[in-house]
């Protein structure tokens, strides 16, 4: 089920979170990587893409990582080995989401994890601000072309839009984070009404420039910061918006 707050209005400025864990079962399973990316997206949209914020770092589980779960993210017990623990890396995480909302894909999964370690960690929840899912908008945006979905992976998602999926074999959280924060400024577009630059998005879809993805130039081989540590990392990335706009105004065609 669905935990987010519904359409993506009310803020403009939002931090879209992603999480790598040893399992499923927030209950049990514990955290053991983070990327986050902070924007503005009245601001993004109205400038056809702009610098985001972004933050990274591994964190040491207090456990074991299963192999299953190191073959899904590429992250094992001597990457976290001497790590600091969810608990010592929370307030700074804090600091860096501030009073903004938090946006994830599927966002069940990750705030049932964020929220599991922040009470494991006797410290406030990340956000009172409120969460908002991909996902689930969506499926939603994706029922109004007549097709009913109650599930739509990150990776499917990124291909429906057009866009750079993962340029490895792993999931990472960051890349993860950024690719989920396009799909988001497309959704914050439709949810708002907005248009893209300075003329209606038709016209920005067919006079602005295409420029090619730095997703993959920001991932990293395993993943790793780029001073090969797991210590928390800020950087800034620069995005343009015109190769998912096209996806963009077929949903908008139909909503208006």
């Amino acid at each position: 089920m669905f935990e987010g707050d519904g359409p993506f209005r009310g803020f403009s400025e939002a931090v879209i979170i992603d999480v790598e864990t040893t399992g499923l079962d927030p209950k049990k399973d514990r955290i053991v990587s983070v990327g986050a990316v902070r924007v503005d997206f009245r601001r993004f949209i109205a400038h056809s893409g702009d610098e985001v914020k972004t933050y990274y770092c591994t964190v040491n589980p207090e456990c074991r990582i299963p192999a299953a779960a190191s073959a899904v993210h590429g992250i094992t017990d001597a990457h976290v080995a001497g790590e600091e623990r969810f608990a010592d890396i929370v307030d700074g995480l804090r600091d860096f989401v501030g009073s903004r909302p938090l946006i994830a894909h599927n966002c069940t999964f990750d705030r049932s994890f964020i929220d599991a370690e922040c009470r494991r960690a006797t410290k406030p929840r990340l956000t009172t601000t409120g969460w908002y899912c991909t996902m689930e908008r969506m499926c939603f945006y994706e029922r109004t072309r007549g097709n009913v979905r109650s599930r739509i992976g990150l990776q499917e998602a990124a291909e429906l839009m057009c866009m750079p999926a993962h340029t490895s074999a792993y999931h990472n959280a960051l890349q993860d984070a950024l690719i989920t924060m396009q799909l988001a400024a497309g959704i914050y577009m439709l949810d708002n009404k907005l248009e893209v630059g300075s003329q209606p998005s038709r016209g920005a879809a067919q006079n602005l420039a295409p420029l090619s993805s730095t997703i993959a130039a920001s991932s990293r081989s395993a993943f790793e910061p780029a001073n090969g540590t797991g210590s928390p990392q800020g950087s800034s990335s620069v995005f343009n918006i015109i190769n998912i706009i096209p996806r963009w105004l077929s949903w908008l065609k139909i909503m208006r």
